[in-house]
């Protein structure tokens, strides 16, 4: 992906926010992702099969979770909030909740195919689905009631619709346990949202870069089996702004891939760089670096208790965080 890292970009950062660190463990998982955490564990997983490693929170432990789908089940996006596993097929409608004590899975055909996800307190599940229609196909936040089957999608709030395949309106969804929000961070643009739990947009705010348009060249076509839906792709790779991101106490932690103008262009190059914000009012809160092991970045991270757990490709580092 692009880094706009050569120019200047018109804006600064504070690096405040100190990180100190405390332990790394190796591990054998191939391109891991975080799929939640407890009090005491971090359940990663990996897009391609839906079993679950478990690391203590102290990295001085690890098990393993079997999860019995079939490996017809890919591109995984999995949730854990023990012994709940949410299982999603993002290439189908296809969603799964198994229970790890009673072994219980239930199966569910969504309405529309699930992007990103998390699951709220009432055992809702807030998601991104992409609708395809004549006009075209867009990217919608909607809500799947578990206990009674059904799904609502909120005309007046939401996201506005762009038929564009989804890119413009591609991003990260977290659930702000401290807040009562549910949070969505743009990808490709300097935008963040946060809605109250009908989907009502309670207020935004705009990360420091200064990319507030996207800048995707899309290519639209008809689709060759069924004319009456499109085809879309890029026509070149995009420029991301905010690359993963996570929310704790209140604070949305956002690695950005844009270089500020008082940055040293080496140390933006090794290292990944957060930015803080303060959910509630969008008030910036300080920057710091997550070195970059053994040349390569980051492949998630999250935050909780005061502590920073980073995901490499073969290693988990955890860190001391302070605002």
């Amino acid at each position: 992906m692009d880094k706009p890292n050569t120019t200047k970009n018109g804006f600064s950062r504070k690096f405040s926010v100190t990180i100190t660190p405390l332990r790394v463990a190796t591990m054998d998982i191939k391109n891991p992702r975080i799929a939640g955490i407890s009090a005491d564990d971090c359940f990663l997983y990996t897009i391609d099969q839906p079993d679950i490693s478990v690391f203590d929170k102290r990295l001085e432990k690890s098990s393993f979770l079997r999860v019995p789908l079939t490996k017809s089940t890919l591109k995984l996006r999995v949730f854990v909030d023990f012994p709940k596993i949410y299982i999603s097929n993002s290439k189908s409608s296809d969603f799964y909740i198994y229970d790890y004590n009673t072994e219980e899975k239930i199966s569910y055909s969504l309405k529309y195919r699930t992007g990103e996800y998390s699951v709220l307190p009432n055992k809702t599940i807030v998601g991104v689905y992409l609708n395809a229609s004549e006009m075209g196909t867009y990217r919608e936040i909607g809500i799947f009631d578990l206990k009674t089957d059904s799904f609502y999608m909120n005309k007046k709030g939401g996201l506005s619709k762009v038929y564009d395949g989804g890119f413009y309106q591609d991003g990260m969804l977290h659930y702000d346990v401290f807040n009562d929000l549910i949070v969505y961070i743009f990808r490709f643009r300097n935008k963040v949202l946060a809605f109250d739990s009908a989907l009502n947009i309670s207020f935004s705010f705009s990360t420091i870069d200064t990319f507030s348009t996207t800048q995707l060249k899309i290519l639209k076509e008809r689709n060759k089996s069924d004319n009456k839906l499109w085809n879309y792709t890029l026509a070149k790779p995009p420029r991301s702004v905010n690359n993963k991101s996570c929310v704790a106490d209140g604070y949305a932690f956002v690695c950005s891939y844009v270089k500020a103008d008082n940055e040293n262009l080496s140390a933006f190059d090794k290292n990944s760089v957060v930015d803080v914000y303060r959910i509630i009012d969008g008030e910036y809160a300080g920057s710091f670096y997550i070195p970059h092991h053994e040349g390569k970045p980051l492949s998630d991270f999250i935050v909780t208790d005061n502590k920073l757990l980073v995901v490499y490709d073969n290693n988990l580092s955890l860190f001391q965080v302070i605002i």
